[in-house]
């Protein structure tokens, strides 16, 4: 595990990351060691594993357990995950478990200011899925007693189009 930290922190290359494994890395040898980081709640090997699919490529399946990891408190990488689920795997799933994490409000994200900055990220990741549940969960949270969730909303449902909606 030594090894995925080091390539995260840049102390080797990809190439020398890659080089040390005999058998090769296959995307099942890496799903699995995703799956283990996050069964064993390994928080410094989930941004080490995370850094690795950034530099190469995400695997088939990794994006449900990604939307999980948007629920669990026990890592602080929320933000990451939110852009991941945006920008890189962008699945009509990940609506629910954006909606889900917004009202979770995880208390270190108050602590380091980065609530606003999380919610707005996640109403873009519901955008971008533009289903139509995506909508109609935008439309409801323009009606949220957080006045942050409140706002973002309202951006995405008039940059969409849908203020006929609220």
């Amino acid at each position: 595990m030594n090894l995925l930290s080091d390539f995260a922190l840049g102390s080797i290359t990809l190439q020398e990351f890659e080089s040390t494994f005999s058998y090769g890395l296959s995307p099942e040898s890496m799903f699995k060691l995703f799956r283990w980081v996050v069964l064993h709640k390994e928080e410094h090997l989930l941004f080490s594993i995370t850094q690795y699919f950034f530099k190469t490529k995400f695997v088939d399946g990794v994006c449900c357990i990604y939307n999980d990891l948007l629920l669990q408190d026990w890592h602080k990488y929320h933000d990451t995950i939110a852009g991941i689920l945006q920008f890189d795997l962008r699945d009509c799933c990940s609506t629910m478990y954006f909606k889900e994490s917004i009202a979770l409000k995880f208390s270190y994200l108050f602590e380091s200011d980065d609530y606003e900055p999380y919610v707005t990220k996640c109403m873009w990741g519901i955008a971008k899925t533009d289903s139509d549940y995506s909508k109609e969960v935008l439309v409801n949270f323009t009606r949220s007693d957080d006045e942050i969730v409140k706002n973002a909303a309202i951006f995405q449902v008039e940059r969409l189009g849908l203020a006929r909606y609220s």
